[in-house]
């Protein structure tokens, strides 16, 4: 049951960030208030980390006796975990930089110019838009922060824990490292850039 909230609190933030996006490409100044996103994602954090103390807290309490002793061994594990807030956690500032970075782009720019630049940053739209893993077309792209390689995001964190000795699978590149989690970072600029090439295609 907790995989399954998790999971779908995962697809709403992803809907979050796409309604973002959408905002940024068709809102209104009143609606590119970050504020207003930072509120909702607080809350899908929150449902997460109450999951995680449920869950915890009836791993301890469901070999108990009776239903009495259920309720006040789950009652106490829960009342003994640390309150958490959702916004001090890394997914959450890692999630708000993303929308912020969303809602501040200039969409038309973004998809009208070959190179966009901002505080030491500058991508290319000759990055290939092709997955090196499954060789099809990225929709999700993440940056390895080690080597500047993009990937499909779901196709290389399941390749990492098949694999957690999994190197960079382009080819030729030189970064020795092993992929990890906390190398793949979102990337919204380069993800409308992959999503507007599509669109025009299409029409």
């Amino acid at each position: 049951m907790a995989q399954l909230i998790n999971t779908k609190v995962d697809e709403a933030i992803q809907s979050l960030i796409k309604t973002a996006e959408l905002t940024a490409q068709y809102g209104g100044d009143e609606q590119k208030n970050p504020e207003i996103f930072g509120k909702i994602l607080e809350q899908l954090i929150g449902v997460k980390n109450d999951v995680k103390k449920a869950d915890k807290a009836f791993s301890t309490a469901k070999d108990k006796q009776s239903i009495a002793q259920f309720d006040q061994t789950f009652a106490s594990e829960i009342n003994k975990q640390p309150k958490s807030k959702a916004k001090n956690s890394d997914e959450y500032k890692r999630i708000m930089d993303e929308i912020r970075t969303l809602l501040s782009m200039n969409y038309e720019a973004v998809a009208s110019t070959s190179v966009v630049e901002g505080d030491d940053y500058q991508m290319e739209m000759e990055i290939s838009d092709i997955d090196p893993l499954t060789k099809r077309r990225m929709t999700h792209p993440v940056k390895n922060t080690v080597c500047g390689h993009y990937y499909e995001k779901s196709t290389i964190l399941e390749s990492i824990q098949v694999n957690p000795r999994l190197r960079c699978p382009i080819a030729g590149c030189g970064n020795n490292q092993f992929v990890q989690k906390a190398h793949l970072i979102e990337d919204p600029v380069f993800r409308m850039r992959l999503q507007r090439r599509n669109e025009n295609e299409q029409n």
